[in-house]
Parts: structure tokens; sequence; C-alpha cells
């Protein structure tokens, strides 16, 4: 995604949001360094992985007309809309801490739009609570998090309109919830906690799949095709049942 440039995988169009809550602004890497670097060896990376960083919007309660989040590990008076530009030399590495940097930069939930010359789009969640370590209170803890290409994610999925509305911590729970399931979870009853649950038991399933049917093309024993063909077979069938628990139907998988 280029600089301004609108596609279906905007913030804007991929939330929903309307002109008077989208409102970007660039936010300089040196004041992204600051906020969210506490190493060297971090604020360097900050400078080598991100190309561009915009605040695309940020949902109050008074422009969302749905009331703030309290309790005794968060108080989330609003939800910042970040998009981050990487560079090329950014690698999945850097990607996965630079994630883990910008969620823990502030006291309250981020919505964390991500362009990537190698991997495309996607938009990154993390389910937080506020550091007790940090005298300041200024920055999180991560308890969860959930990286979803946009390119999986169903038209209008993540709309934020459709979800739950009864506070902002509600309503983000219910973004992460959706997203975890491409826009589409299997029932209304599944739990936020549930379907991250399950979409990390999907990453792991492939992943072993992936294992399993790449060492039965190189098996050169017949016997030991026959296991390593069973062991893919039954690791499918695993992923057709967790799949089935998470996704709806209508969900691109």
């Amino acid at each position: 995604m280029n600089a301004g440039e609108v596609t279906a995988f905007a913030p804007q169009i991929v939330l929903g949001l309307s002109p008077s809550v989208h409102q970007p602004g660039r936010v300089p890497k040196k004041m992204l360094v600051e906020q969210a670097a506490s190493q060297p060896v971090d604020a360097a990376l900050i400078t080598r992985a991100v190309a561009r960083a915009t605040v695309q919007a940020v949902l109050r309660a008074d422009n969302l007309k749905i009331p703030a989040y309290v309790d005794e590990q968060r108080r989330i008076d609003d939800i910042a809309v970040f998009h981050v530009e990487l560079s090329d030399s950014a690698s999945s590495a850097d990607t996965t801490r630079l994630l883990e940097l910008l969620h823990r930069s502030m006291p309250r939930p981020l919505i964390l739009f991500l362009s990537s010359p190698r991997d495309g789009e996607s938009v990154s969640l993390a389910l937080t609570h506020t550091n007790l370590g940090d005298p300041e209170r200024a920055t999180s803890v991560i308890d969860q998090s959930v990286v979803v290409p946009l390119t999986s994610i169903a038209p209008g999925g993540l709309r934020i309109d459709n979800l739950n509305r009864t506070d902002l911590w509600s309503l983000y729970r219910d973004l992460v919830r959706v997203a975890a399931a491409n826009g589409h979870p299997a029932s209304p009853s599944l739990s936020t906690d549930e379907a991250l649950d399950l979409r990390g038991r999907l990453t792991v399933l492939n992943a072993e799949l992936t294992v399993v049917a790449r060492d039965a093309k190189k098996e050169k024993s017949h016997a030991g095709r026959i296991r390593l063909n069973t062991e893919a077979r039954e690791l499918r069938q695993k992923i057709e049942t967790v799949a089935g628990s998470l996704y709806s139907p209508a969900s691109p998988q």
C-alpha cells in the first residue's frame, strides 16, 4: 500500500471508519523510537525496519458513542489505529520484535496495520493490560496476540459498526475474536480466548503438516512413505476439525 493510496486494505476501509474518525497524521520515526524503544538495539531495529508510520485514527468513547472501560488492570479511553510500512530490509524477526515493541509502547490497545514488501498487508492485534511495573503506567504487558493477513479476511469482516459496542474493551476483544476467525467466526458464542486458541492450534498443525509433506517427498522407502502419508492424512483431518470450530463456512481460510 503506497502512501496515501486508498485500497481495499486501507485501514479506513477495513474498519469502516467514518471521515470524522479517519484523520491520518504522520508519526516521525524519531517519535516512534522515543515511544517504543528503551534499548539501543530496539531503536536501531525501528530505524532499520520502518519506512513510514502514520496514526490513521483514534477511536474514542465520544466519536464512537460507546463507553470507555476501566478495571483493575486497564483503563481504556481510546484505541489508536496505526499503519506501519516496513522497509525492504525488514526481516521476519525484525517484524515480530517491532510488533511487540509497538503493542507494549502504550497503556491501551492498539490496532496496527502493517504493509510489508515481502508479506503484503496484515493487521496485528494484542490483548494487553497496563504494565504495573512502569511507575508512569504508560506501557502495556501483552497477554495474547495475533497477526492476520488481510487477504484472508472477507471484505467487511472487521467493520467497527458490526462489533460488540458494550464498551471500548469489548469492542477491541470482539475485533480480536473476529480477526482470528478471518472475519467469520464459526459461532456467535465463540469467545475471544477460544478463537485465539483455535488459531494457534491451526498454526501448529499446519506447520507440522508442511514438515511431514516435505519429508514424504524425500522418503525413499515405500514403508516410510506410507507412514508419512498416513500421518499427513491424520493432520489434515485435525486441521479440518479445528478449522470447522473456528471458521464459518463463508470464511476464506
